[in-house]
């Protein structure tokens, strides 16, 4: 093993270790398992020099299998369908449809449900007593479709309830992270309404910052049969985007390379927690900082 690529062994590792925990089919579980084999004996059998570099090997294959068995454990269960009272926090309110008023609310206990309800939109930041029937989102109905359930999950949404009733308002709590967060979305929704035709808007604040909840039902739908949907999800393409624009800006104006990748690892964690934060824009943010930090430091670009 070349003494120079001691991350792409770990990196490597890592991925080996996450896939063995994840529930692939037989054939990919063999595999994975035969490389994971390789690489154990490769941690055993390497010569003395390399023992900083097996070791960190070993506890890199160990957390990824670790993180990948806990992510796979904390997923969200399948719902039945029940009804219930939820006492909850209003975010990202998205305007009226036709099958009624949609919004993301936050349970008291922290989890995030879809709503969509017959009864007037309630701002960001309010805090409402919810009677509906809870359930899960559809799973592909066809190999290779996309998963709606997966894809709700990474944005921590669990769950949805439909035609839910809206109670009654109940006293507002010290506003949260996500709540501020839902305040400048709202903000920044009405002022794109207000210079775009719908579904445009819809579809720009998509783009933007991830909104898919404000969409036509039918638009919705001819995303995921379409296998686009990722589009309106943050990750690293809009990251990329973002991080790629503001390094050239400042490069422009001739800021030095270390404040430059300084001021753009900002810019990306900033656009990262105003997107929500969700898990593909934590990934891609972590990945573009340690990309911006080996440039700083003088690493060469390689393909």
């Amino acid at each position: 093993m070349p003494e120079r690529t001691p991350l792409l062994l770990l990196g490597a590792a890592a991925a080996l270790g996450a896939a063995a925990a994840l529930p692939f089919s037989l054939e990919a579980r063999g595999l994975t398992l035969c490389a994971c084999v390789v690489l154990c004996g490769w941690i055993a059998l390497a010569r003395p020099s390399l023992l900083p570099l097996r070791a960190c090997a070993a506890v890199a294959l160990g957390a990824g299998w670790s993180l990948a068995a806990l992510h796979v454990s904390a997923a969200a269960p399948g719902f039945t369908g029940k009804t219930a009272r939820i006492a909850c926090t209003v975010l990202d309110p998205n305007g009226a449809q036709d099958s009624g008023s949609s919004f993301i609310c936050a349970a008291d206990d922290g989890t995030k449900l879809a709503v969509t309800t017959r009864g007037s939109l309630p701002n960001a930041g309010a805090r409402v007593l919810l009677r509906g029937r809870i359930e899960s989102f559809d799973g592909p109905r066809n190999p290779g479709e996309p998963d709606q359930r997966a894809i709700e999950r990474e944005r921590g949404i669990t769950a949805r309830i439909g035609n839910a009733q809206i109670l009654r308002l109940l006293p507002a709590r010290a506003p949260t992270l996500d709540v501020l967060i839902a305040r400048a979305h709202e903000w920044a929704l009405a002022q794109l309404r207000a210079r775009l035709a719908e579904p445009s808007a819809t579809i720009l604040a998509g783009e933007l910052w991830g909104e898919r909840s404000a969409l036509p039902p039918e638009l919705r739908t001819e995303f995921q049969e379409t296998g686009t949907v990722h589009v309106l999800v943050t990750a690293g393409l809009h990251l990329g985007v973002v991080a790629a624009l503001t390094l050239l800006l400042l490069r422009f104006f001739s800021t030095p390379r270390l404040a430059a990748c300084a001021l753009t690892i900002g810019a990306i964690w900033v656009y990262a927690v105003f997107s929500g934060l969700h898990l593909p824009a934590m990934r891609a943010a972590t990945m573009i900082s340690f990309a911006l930090m080996a440039y700083a430091c003088g690493r060469a670009t390689r393909a």
